[in-house]
């Protein structure tokens, strides 16, 4: 939802229409302007990526500079859990 706070589509609208397209993803959450959030700590519709990013799609934890490595463990197990590792 940054981008949309930015004037940007809408993820509903995006991934439906180009998911076959996408080779990579890099997982971060977003709320309002802030992005580079921890998954699940912003407004992103993980439900809605699950369904329609491609199994064969890259995936990368994407996080702001200087999160402390416990933080980013907590960060992978939320994604696994979500099905997105």
């Amino acid at each position: 939802r940054a981008a949309e706070a930015m004037g940007g589509e809408p993820l509903a609208l995006l991934l439906p229409k180009f998911a076959a397209r996408v080779s990579g993803l890099g997982l971060h959450d977003a709320r309002g302007r802030r992005s580079h959030l921890l998954p699940g700590d912003g407004d992103v519709d993980w439900r809605l990526v699950t369904e329609h990013l491609p199994r064969r799609a890259e995936r990368s934890l994407d996080l702001e500079a200087g999160t402390p490595a416990t933080t980013i463990r907590e960060s992978k197990r939320v994604v696994e859990a979500m099905g997105l590792a």
